[in-house]
């Protein structure tokens, strides 16, 4: 780290090197590093033998490698590549025991069989396990300088290794988890991450004091090279994270916070850091992006600016996602140029709490709408496996405003929120527009494959937000994607045919097609307002029968069907109806009345006739056997 500037833009010819070394928090690394990166962008392999798979043209595309990747001379595979090394450390003796009881207890790890049976002694002393209890990082970090150690003593191997550490932009310290990510933060201009996933954690550690001491003493004798490494490491970690302090300190801190480092050397605590490296992460990424827009898509499959999200998970034929966990609340930030004239508008008092805290539900305020208003639309998929008072819960806030949301579209598998934002909760200095997501707890997901190990605590998915200009809402709505080809013509008809001043009831998706406003059914179901047009949607399940009754009570008469709608409309005698009978409407009435006729006449089979018809038949039953118990008496009887 040395040799490597303290702090980095990350270049579009750059490809970051994660070394990933064998029980150092190396899987919750390997998810934040993704954070920072299209998925297109990170290479799929994550094993040795994965990289055969991929020619060396292929590989060349890529921008970021992670994984157990050690036994891979990376630098000659990427030959021409820029490539930025970073890495983990940990306190030896405590990685050999952890990577030692890993391999016991997990049957599917390569040396399971070999190891399984070997004391913690015999691990550290190599017995059969070739060079995996001891000293790995050391060799890790040289193979990057000089892959091939064969011919290196020991010593020169350690000093080859810390040579090889000096050009690392960033080397972390596992005992020092949370500190580490704000340095590296700080290093490459990232939001600053507060960790809260834990990925392939044992339930129990072994803690150093709990060995004998003669163990304790063998292991330390026998991983001398990585205990060099690692404290070299560990003092260079020291001073680039007091030099990242001084440097936020003079540029973002308040002169109490100045004073006290200057006097005692009092660093800022956790949140105030935080604060601190929010700024600083706002500046640099004001100095790279001089052009913002005013309409903003954001896909899950772009690099995360935000805090309490689980680890993306990408799909070859749809959107990538991610849940919202283990907290119950998380963040998104959206960079949105907004015009400076426009007043900001306060946000409720809140209590100061932390971005992934939870948060005090807030009933959200009405909102008038404006030309100038926003909208916030997002997409949740997987609906079917969250919990429903999970998914109910669901509420947003907008930089600290309650969001009223509507549903503008529901299945089994997805919904389609969307949210108006008046100009003013997002007007001013403010670069960032902070989405805040919560949900009223976390828990397992259901899983479609029942075999599933997957334990991590969730709240509901994402995949696709955006905010926009209420005036583009015709272009770039969700809705858009709803419309096919009847869609069209639907609302083509009621386009050509609408009045000014008509109101429609419809789906929400009419909204991009049709300059009337558009009214829900629950509203027209509850509401008096004089509606002249109703779009009924043959699908829907609930509420049809009421739908049906109001619109023949009301007037209303057919004049336009096909497979998927039948469009109403009341006093309109310029427009031919179609008549009841026609195959598009009868299926609506006489299908789903015989139905109930037939439901209708089971129910008074099954409640009164089958109920009279089982004491007919018990009592015919009873008749005929006391006819025949007479009939056997009589017989019984002396005969005059």
């Amino acid at each position: 780290m040395r040799n490597f500037p303290p702090q980095y833009n990350l270049k579009p010819e750059d490809t970051l090197y994660f070394c990933h070394i064998p029980k150092t928090a190396g899987m919750t690394f390997r998810t934040i590093l993704e954070d920072y990166f299209q998925c297109d962008d990170i290479c799929p392999a994550t094993l040795t033998a994965h990289i055969a798979d991929y020619s060396k043209t292929d590989l060349q595309r890529y921008r970021l490698f992670r994984g157990h990747l050690g036994y891979v001379n990376i630098p000659e595979l990427l030959d021409g590549k820029a490539l930025v090394n970073v890495t983990v450390l940990r306190e030896p003796v405590s990685r050999v025991i952890s990577h030692y009881e890993y391999i016991r207890r997990t049957p599917g790890d390569p040396h399971y069989e070999m190891v399984r049976n070997m004391s913690l002694e015999e691990y550290s002393l190599n017995k059969g396990a070739g060079k995996l209890g001891r000293n790995v990082q050391t060799y890790h970090v040289a193979r990057l300088l000089q892959y091939d150690l064969s011919s290196l003593s020991r010593r020169k191997i350690v000093n080859l290794a810390k040579r090889s550490i000096d050009q690392f932009a960033f080397a972390g310290i596992l005992e020092r988890f949370q500190d580490s990510l704000f340095l590296l933060s700080y290093i490459f201009g990232w939001k600053p991450i507060i960790n809260s996933r834990k990925e392939n954690v044992a339930k129990s550690k072994k803690t150093l004091d709990q060995l004998p001491a003669s163990t304790l003493e063998l292991l330390q004798s026998h991983s001398w090279i990585d205990q060099e490494l690692y404290t070299y490491a560990k003092a260079i970690f020291e001073e680039r994270f007091n030099q990242m302090v001084q440097d936020l300190l003079d540029k973002y801190g308040t002169h109490d916070q100045q004073s006290a480092y200057a006097a005692s050397g009092q660093k800022p605590n956790q949140g105030n850091l935080q604060q601190l490296l929010e700024k600083h992460a706002e500046q640099r990424f004001k100095a790279n992006h001089q052009l913002l827009s005013t309409a903003v898509e954001y896909s899950f499959c772009e690099p995360l600016r935000g805090l309490g999200w689980q680890r993306r998970e990408c799909a070859t034929d749809d959107l990538a996602h991610r849940w919202m966990g283990p907290v119950t609340t998380a963040t998104l930030d959206l960079p949105i140029a907004i015009p400076a004239a426009i007043p900001i508008t306060a946000p409720p008092e809140t209590d100061g709490s932390t971005a992934i805290a939870a948060l005090s539900p807030t009933q959200p305020a009405a909102i008038t709408n404006s030309q100038d208003d926003y909208l916030v639309e997002f997409q949740v998929p997987h609906t079917w496996a969250v919990a429903p008072d999970i998914l109910e819960s669901l509420t947003v806030q907008v930089n600290g405003h309650p969001l009223p949301l509507t549903m503008l579209h529901s299945t089994d598998v997805v919904r389609m929120y969307q949210g108006r934002v008046p100009q003013g909760w997002l007007g001013g200095d403010r670069l960032f527009t902070e989405l805040t997501f919560q949900v009223n707890r976390t828990a397992v997901c259901k899983n479609a494959n029942p075999l599933s190990k997957d334990t991590r605590l969730v709240g509901v998915a994402l995949n696709y937000v955006q905010v926009f200009p209420s005036a583009l809402e015709s272009q770039k709505s969700l809705l858009r994607q709803l419309f096919n080809g009847q869609s069209e013509v639907t609302a083509a008809f009621v386009s050509e045919h609408l009045k000014p001043q008509e109101r429609v009831v419809a789906p929400l998706m009419f909204k991009v097609r049709l300059s009337a406003a558009i009214d829900t059914y629950d509203t027209f179901l509850k509401s008096a307002e004089p509606i002249r047009w109703v779009i009924l949607h043959k699908g829907i399940k609930q509420q049809i029968e009421a739908l049906l009754w109001k619109l023949a009570r009301q007037g209303f008469k057919p004049v336009f069907a096909d497979d998927v709608f039948v469009v109403f409309a009341k006093n309109r005698h310029d427009l031919a109806g179609v008549s009841y009978l026609s195959p598009h409407v009868r299926h609506l009435y006489v299908g789903r009345y015989s139905v109930q006729v037939r439901s209708f006449f089971t129910s008074i089979y099954e409640e009164r006739l089958r109920p009279l018809y089982i004491k007919y038949v018990d009592r015919q039953k009873k008749e005929r056997k006391l006819a025949e118990f007479r009939k056997t008496k009589k017989q019984e009887l002396p005969q005059d």
